[in-house]
């Protein structure tokens, strides 16, 4: 199909060097979708004819990550990205559920492109050739459809995960999901209980974060509360904060889901949070237990809740660590050091003299920290 697509320059010298080489080769699936739909891609995927210890000759010159040869991806570094470089395949049965019990390299095009998940993700693109699109891919992205390469419910019985992919393209995308397929989905969603929950969790997040996140929910309601109940939004999710921890907050928390503890302490904390009073006082002790880090999130939370005037005391407490009011025991004016005191017993008293400069009883100065608060 006579359609052309820009490529990175690191993407072009791959293919060319394939090509001249006497191979087909092509970018595929996510990335050229992406393009068609003017989008930026995150990566580029490369599929060859070549072998990969073809394409391991042929790149000898590259640092080369060979981590995947058993599916037959070569992993080809340009200019600091890797480029993934993997052989036409076909897929064998799919005994677990989950992967391929095994893989066979082909030399035609669409053999490889016919194992794929959805025909918006079955498509190529050789700046020579084209697009090579046997599913109509390209006409699916147009109407804005989510519809799997062949039936459904094979698709789906092949790879549990496929079930979710549908849910997260619906709301990465805007797409509607086929009828056939959505059906197939929710017949099937049985299958997502045989998935890792890392692979889960990775694309449960996606779709969170989605800007169709509320369609795609709405969608797929049975097959996500199947997966992972009681995770679903408390409040619209369009126009709100596109920060994980917020998304994930105003779907009920990380309960179920594998997440790093960084990011569930977040949200945790998000889910905790309560409203400072309009006052002076109420903004220092809610950011010396927040702190600044944790703002902007907490009050896009409140704003999604309806919390009154959470604008007003969002000011407040951006005021009150612009003019430097101490929050935090780093910000003392006294040390631990300069204390006629010890051990657990500094980190008591140093507390004590944080909590009376917030409550503003003494003054954060030296002097009267080392008067006054030794008294505490």
């Amino acid at each position: 199909m006579s359609v052309h697509i820009g490529l990175p320059s690191e993407v072009s010298s791959i293919l060319r060097r394939l090509t001249l080489a006497g191979h087909s080769a092509y970018a595929v699936g996510g990335c050229v979708r992406d393009r068609l739909m003017g989008r930026v891609p995150s990566d580029y995927d490369i599929t060859t004819s070549a072998l990969p210890e073809q394409t391991q000759e042929l790149f000898s010159d590259c640092r080369l990550v060979l981590s995947g040869l058993k599916h037959g991806t070569v992993g080809v570094i340009v200019g600091g990205s890797v480029y993934e470089v993997t052989t036409f395949r076909t897929d064998g049965s799919y005994g677990d559920g989950r992967r391929p019990d095994s893989v066979s390299f082909t030399s035609d095009i669409s053999d490889d492109l016919a194992r794929r998940d959805f025909t918006v993700n079955a498509i190529a693109y050789s700046p020579e050739l084209g697009l090579v699109d046997p599913f109509d891919g390209y006409g699916d992205i147009k109407r804005g459809i989510i519809r799997t390469v062949g039936d459904p419910l094979r698709r789906f019985s092949e790879d549990g995960l496929r079930i979710l992919r549908l849910a997260r393209f619906c709301s990465t995308l805007g797409f509607e999901p086929e009828e056939a397929s959505l059906s197939a989905a929710k017949e099937l969603k049985h299958m997502l209980k045989k998935v890792a929950a890392e692979r889960i969790s990775e694309e449960y997040i996606k779709l969170v974060c989605g800007e169709n996140a509320d369609r795609a929910f709405l969608l797929c309601r049975d097959i996500l509360s199947s997966v992972l109940p009681g995770l679903y939004p408390t409040v619209p999710l369009k126009d709100r904060s596109d920060s994980k921890a917020v998304r994930l907050a105003l779907c009920g928390g990380t309960k179920g889901l594998k997440v790093s503890n960084d990011l569930k302490k977040r949200v945790d904390l998000l889910l905790s949070a309560e409203p400072p009073q309009n006052d002076r006082i109420s903004a220092r002790r809610f950011l010396s237990v927040y702190g600044a880090d944790m703002l902007e999130d907490i009050f896009a939370c409140f704003r999604a809740r309806g919390v009154s005037d959470a604008d007003g005391l969002e000011k407040l407490c951006n005021r009150v660590l612009a003019e430097g009011d101490c929050i935090s025991l780093s910000e003392l004016a006294v040390k631990g050091d300069e204390l006629p005191t010890s051990g657990a017993e500094t980190g008591i008293l140093l507390k004590k003299m944080l909590d009376a400069v917030i409550d503003g009883r003494i003054e954060n100065t030296k002097e009267e920290l080392l008067t006054k608060g030794l008294n505490l």
